[in-house]
């Protein structure tokens, strides 16, 4: 996988990584449409954030497989 510019991102719901340069952090995150037209977070309010600053986004990774 590799990091994608945020203009790219999906902004459909669908979860994804995000970079946020100020910080250097990179959060799970889903673009609101419908209430805020930004980047939404369950780490953190990243509404508080300036969504100028969230650059680079990738798809999650696959989870591990489960062991017998």
């Amino acid at each position: 996988m590799e990091w994608n510019p945020i203009s790219t991102a999906p902004r459909d719901g669908t979860n994804i990584l995000i970079y946020y340069r100020a910080d250097g952090i990179i959060y799970d995150a889903t673009f609101d449409a419908d209430n805020y037209s930004e980047w939404v977070s369950s780490d953190y309010e990243i509404t508080n954030f300036m969504q100028s600053d969230i650059t680079h986004w990738m798809p999650l990774p696959y989870p591990p497989e489960a062991t017998p």
